[in-house]
């Protein structure tokens, strides 16, 4: 029979416990970084389809301080002003009352604090540290609607995820695929560490680092995929990370278990078996 190519050769031997470690040395270094990625971003597919939208943050937690200190004197001065889809040009520049501020120039950074600083086509959210947001004014903002504080936070924290959703989407998928990358390196390269050091035992066959590397990438293979399908119904990056880890360890138990870690004990039981099904006829 034609011995299987990469990649076929390394699904091959993702099979069995005993496939997973006779086939430790099947894989050169430039295969087993192709696997490495092919595995990463196996687990990257449900993080892009879920994990985007997973992170959730609200502009009060962004920026402490920028909303709670509003009063309604402030919410006063917000309807003079008047704001419905744009500033109206007859508004001149200044404070309008203890935490609202017209500008009609660009606002930088640290000037206010606890602070609503509207402009003509945008309006800065300061903190008590300085720091700020911009949210445009978009078709159908009406401030004047809003007659309280309370009303008002709950309409610029809406405004402000609808505006960020698309960053706080890249950053999602940033977050949870660095956590997954990370546990991938730990697995494979300190687990294999760990695998790599049994050659020292006088029963195992693993001579080198390479293919205990080798070993490890073979054995994550199923448990990646369960992870992978079971995030698709129910996503938390932590839930696969554990799903992926947890089939690590699984894989390797079933390895020493059907092999010993041993060429000869497997050639041993393979013959052993061949025999038996001889008898078997």
């Amino acid at each position: 029979m034609k011995p299987l190519t990469f990649p076929m050769n390394y699904f091959a031997n993702t099979l069995t416990p005993t496939k997973m470690f006779t086939g430790r040395k099947n894989l050169s270094i430039w295969q087993m970084f192709v696997v490495f990625i092919f595995l990463f971003f196996l687990m990257m597919n449900p993080v892009v389809l879920k994990g985007g939208i997973s992170l959730q943050v609200n502009l009060e937690d962004a920026l402490p301080g920028s909303l709670e200190a509003l009063n309604q004197a402030d919410m006063l001065a917000i309807h003079e002003l008047n704001i419905q889809d744009s500033l109206s040009k007859d508004v001149t520049s200044g404070q309008k009352s203890e935490h609202v501020y017209v500008s009609t120039t660009q606002v930088p950074k640290g000037r206010y604090h606890n602070a609503l600083v509207f402009q003509n086509k945008t309006m800065q959210v300061f903190g008590n540290d300085g720091q700020n947001v911009t949210l445009h004014y978009t078709s159908g903002w009406n401030l004047n609607q809003y007659k309280n504080t309370g009303q008002l936070d709950k309409f610029l924290n809406q405004a402000w995820q609808e505006q960020t959703a698309g960053y706080r989407r890249v950053m999602g998928i940033l977050l949870n695929g660095f956590v997954l990358f990370l546990n991938l390196i730990m697995l494979v390269f300190i687990a294999s560490l760990f695998l790599w050091m049994t050659k020292k035992s006088h029963i195992s066959s693993i001579e080198t680092y390479k293919e205990s590397v080798n070993l490890t990438l073979n054995a994550l293979f199923l448990g990646t995929l369960v992870a992978v399908i079971f995030s698709f119904f129910s996503f938390n990056v932590m839930t696969m990370v554990a799903i992926q880890s947890f089939g690590l360890i699984l894989a390797y138990l079933l390895i020493f278990l059907k092999t010993k870690l041993n060429d000869q004990y497997v050639s041993n039981q393979q013959v052993t078996h061949t025999l038996n099904m001889k008898e078997g006829r």
